[in-house]
């Protein structure tokens, strides 16, 4: 039959170990093997000594071990098997708790002795930490100064540990405290007289059916404890969980209903614009109908233009033939003139006549003059009238121009627009 395994994190066991009043060797030698004191302590004094009945009637709710040194610094020894998120409030408020019950009614601050907190941690409380020993001092970091020696809390990784030879004091007392849950017997590294004093404490409890059994009892209320406690974790994980999943529903549905207000409102503006659009095409059909207009009424217009154009020319024509023909008169009656004054130089009795004839011929030349004169006004007003219309055909030209080229500009925006204005 194999022997039964104590695991001295058991706080039966650890209490049974470290908390002996006849055994205070033990406790002597773990203090001075983890806070390395500049000169070890010589004496210790145990404050809750180890008592397994008195244990067992209250059902262990006090698990450290509280000790005095011959300075009179006091010393707060626990172990913890389960890590939770309030661990390291919970390591100040002890040493809080034991530091301050030092303070009794008259007591003169400056009689406070230095407290000293040690937690064996069977799991990582700082899992980004590769160190097994952290040890915690008030202090300012930036000017390097400690505001007392009053304050030390030391949190001991236990899986962190990695033995390697040669052991330190402090990492023998880490290697029982991680593995001697698996032994029977001390290895030989582990050799010294304290941890064979502790291996026999593991083993006073494997010879003694009380103490066995208290042991079981404890180790079963732990594994219960452990197991109500990860229940618990593994509740609180599912329950934020589902406050995370309630969360992303609650934000998609927000996201839904604001994805539909925004659906909406493009809706409304989709109607707004397909009315702006249906606006714009009655527009552009009002457009074209009066560009359609304007372009006839220019149509009109130019052939007006030409057929003023038409009437100024005739009349240039009949002003040019009038002028010919006075010019043509003209020259008769000079001839006729010359005429004249040869018959009335050869006959003197034809000079009355001549004379007559002269005086006709000059009322005629006159008259001819006038008829030329009033000729050439009507060819001046003629031109003038001929260059008055031909200035209007060309603004009239240039302005059926403009609006054939804003008429076109106005059937690409319409084709543009989706309307085919010649449809």
């Amino acid at each position: 039959m194999s022997l039964m395994r104590i695991n001295p994190l058991v706080d039966f066991a650890f209490k049974k170990v470290l908390g002996d009043p006849g055994s205070t060797d033990i406790l002597l030698d773990f203090i001075n093997s983890f806070l390395h004191l500049d000169i070890p302590i010589a004496q210790v004094e145990i404050l809750n000594p180890f008592n397994p009945q008195d244990d067992a009637n209250d059902k262990f709710t006090v698990v450290d071990v509280k000790a005095r040194d011959e300075h009179g610094r006091l010393y707060q020894i626990e172990v913890q098997l389960q890590n939770h998120a309030a661990l390291p409030e919970r390591a100040l408020f002890s040493w809080a708790r034991t530091y301050a019950h030092q303070l009794g009614k008259g007591i003169d601050y400056q009689e406070l002795r230095p407290t000293l907190s040690i937690w064996i941690l069977d799991a990582l409380l700082f899992p980004e930490s590769p160190k097994v020993h952290h040890r915690f001092r008030l202090m300012d970091r930036e000017a390097g100064m400690h505001l007392t020696d009053h304050v030390e809390i030391h949190l001991i990784q236990l899986p962190r540990f990695q033995p390697s030879a040669p052991l330190d004091e402090e990492g023998r007392w880490v290697y029982f405290l991680k593995e001697a849950r698996n032994w029977t017997t001390l290895p030989p590294s582990l050799d010294s007289p304290a941890l064979r004093r502790a291996m026999d404490k593991l083993d006073d409890i494997r010879q003694s059916t009380a103490d066995r059994l208290r042991y079981q009892a404890r180790e079963d209320y732990l594994h219960l404890q452990a197991t109500l406690e990860r229940s618990r974790r593994e509740a609180m994980e599912d329950l934020a969980q589902a406050k995370e999943q309630l969360a992303q529903v609650q934000e998609k549905e927000a996201k839904a209903k604001e994805q539909a207000a925004q659906a909406q409102e493009q809706a409304a503006k989709a109607q707004e614009q397909a009315a702006q659009a249906q606006e714009q095409a009655a527009q552009a059909k009002e457009q074209t109908a009066q560009a359609k207009e304007q372009a006839a009424q220019a149509k009109e217009q130019t052939a007006q233009a030409k057929e003023q154009t038409a009437q100024a020319k005739e009349q240039t024509a009949q002003a040019k033939e009038q002028t010919a023909q006075a010019q043509e008169q003209a020259a008769k009656a000079k001839e006729q003139a010359a005429k004249a004054k040869e018959q009335a130089a050869k006959a003197q009795e034809q000079a009355a006549k001549a004379q007559e004839q002269a005086a006709q011929a000059n009322e005629q030349a006159a008259q001819a003059q006038e008829q030329a004169a009033k000729a050439q006004e009507q060819a001046a007003k003629a031109q003038e009238q001929a260059a008055k219309a031909q200035e209007q055909a060309a603004e009239n030209a240039a302005r059926l121009e403009q609006e054939q080229a804003d008429n076109e500009r106005l059937r690409v925006r319409l084709r543009a627009a989706g309307w085919d204005p010649d449809a």
